[in-house]
């Protein structure tokens, strides 16, 4: 092997950043050639993606898809495994639906399968020549041989650097997924009524009276609970859960202000938490004595152990949480007035999720996206029709009962590439569906992904379409484009019309 080649390979070799590796290897090739044009293929799935093009009009063919009913020498090479030869105006393998799309046409191309370290075929390389007369001399075997084996070094680099980014993506989006589990911005950003929300959070997150969280079952309490924390100046103290309807009433007063004997002390969750913030969930399950023990906590800011003579100075933010009326509780002398008084000054009510007048697509794809990243599972879709069925669900455990349910939906074998409103009818028969009963009427004009038809233009739901699709992508075109199963350029030209930005997105819910 030549000092030329060996230099080219070595280079080949020691490239990790894909896009670099695959425009060297491809202008290399070109230039060895010394033809105008050629192009690197992936497969993905059973369409054939065009991820690299060099020469004149090559912003026609790349990001090009070629469907599994369209025939190419791409697909041929691929679909056979081995190298070609082709004349595009004549071979009947051709893609006219390229071709026709170019000024300057290609007189002929040689296309080589890309192949994996264990011999399977990825991918496709061509070289096209665009002149009227083709050197013949560079399609003998001896030539041929040798850009194969440029090829397969090539080709083997580059699928080392596909692995090497896939995985770099892989730990970049599970590092995204645990940045979104620990914030739960991810759920915030699917819900209107939670960004609401989010506002008043953040006006009493700066200030330290405590909170009152009120809402059904399920409706994200303790995640509401947690955001007052870490945007208030105690983010970098200790959070702490007290599920009071968890804990048996004669040890929740000493677990709360701990316990004082000759020999043993025990400082309870208010002690512990000395600095920081405690939520007490379900706080209508709490005892009056204890009641009697926050409203001291909360007006002296001290507590006193059960068995104790002396009070203790300490500084702990009390938020609650409940989905009983307290008022009513008040009334009838289960709750002690003094604390309703006291946590009612600052308060929070979520709504239950039928109340609140969302789709909830965006929530279980949200939900979907992050169990697909944590399980490292394939992506799960429902389709459109699916996703009606399940906005028809009144979801009375509200956001949780969508999690669990979620998780659920990750485990469902389909038969095509999207979950139907027949795999969730077998799959979970215990939910009631109303749309799915036959002689059942529609009170509400028919909606999908969140989108009222009756009140948009073509236009302004294009425009929606397309919103939704880069925020499911996370702003991705590529990905965004391949969704909406349309070219990449297509996808771009159709944002430019409708005056969308890729950064847009994140500003309009599904």
């Amino acid at each position: 092997m030549s000092d030329f080649y060996y230099t080219l390979l070595k280079s080949f070799l020691k490239e990790t950043d894909m896009e670099k590796l695959r425009l060297r290897f491809l202008v290399s090739l070109i230039e060895i050639q010394n033809v105008e044009r050629g192009s690197i293929w992936i497969k993905e799935n059973d369409h054939y993606l065009c991820v690299e093009a060099v020469g004149k009009e090559s912003s026609i063919v790349k990001s090009f898809r070629l469907g599994p009913d369209k025939r190419s020498i791409v697909g041929w090479v691929i679909e056979n495994k081995e190298r070609t030869i082709a004349d595009p105006r004549h071979d009947k393998r051709s893609n006219h639906e390229i071709e026709d799309q170019l000024n300057i046409k290609n007189t002929m191309i040689l296309c080589f399968p890309l192949l994996h370290e264990n011999g399977e075929i990825y991918g496709a390389l061509e070289i096209l020549d665009t002149s009227s007369e083709p050197d013949m001399t560079k399609t003998d075997q001896d030539h041929l041989n040798k850009i194969q084996d440029i090829v397969d070094i090539g080709s083997l680099a580059l699928s080392n650097a596909i692995r090497y980014n896939r995985q770099k993506e892989k730990i970049e989006d599970m590092q995204r997924t645990i940045d979104g589990i620990r914030e739960e911005k991810g759920l915030v950003d699917q819900s209107p009524t939670l960004q609401d929300i989010m506002e008043i959070v953040r006006n009493y997150a700066a200030l330290e009276q405590p909170v009152l969280i009120t809402g059904e079952d399920g409706t994200e309490k303790e995640f509401i609970a947690r955001q007052v924390h870490n945007q208030s100046a105690r983010k970098d103290k200790l959070f702490h859960v007290v599920n009071c309807n968890i804990i048996p009433h004669f040890l929740l007063h000493n677990e709360l202000f701990g316990n004082q004997k000759k020999d043993v002390e025990e400082p309870g969750v208010f002690e512990k938490m000395n600095g920081g913030t405690v939520f007490l969930n379900e706080i209508d399950s709490l005892p009056l004595d204890a009641q009697a023990g926050i409203v001291k906590l909360i007006e002296h800011g001290s507590v006193r152990r059960a068995g104790g003579k002396r009070s203790k100075k300490i500084d702990v933010r009390i938020i609650a949480g409940t989905a009983k009326d307290l008022e009513e509780l008040v009334d009838q002398k289960g709750f002690e007035r003094k604390l309703f008084q006291r946590l009612s000054i600052l308060t929070i009510d979520i709504p239950p999720l039928h109340k609140r007048g969302e789709h909830i697509c965006s929530m279980i794809n949200y939900f979907l996206w992050k169990g697909t990243l944590l399980t490292d599972t394939p992506e799960k879709k429902v389709s459109a029709e699916a996703m009606e069925l399940l906005n028809s669900h009144t979801w009375p455990g509200n956001t949780k009962e969508v999690k669990t349910f979620s998780n659920r939906l990750l485990n469902v074998s389909t038969r095509g590439e999207y979950i139907t409103s027949e795999d969730i009818l077998e799959y979970f028969k215990e939910m009631d569906f109303p749309d799915s009963h036959p002689h059942s009427a529609p009170s509400t004009p028919k909606k999908l992904d969140g989108i009222r038809f009756g009140d948009y233009s073509w236009e302004k739901l294009e425009k929606e379409y397309v919103l939704y699709i880069l925020k499911k992508n996370r702003g991705n075109i590529s990905k965004a484009a391949k969704d909406a199963a349309i070219k990449r350029s297509t996808f771009v030209s159709r944002m430019k019309r409708l005056d969308i930005s890729r950064f847009e997105y994140d500003q309009d819910e599904c």
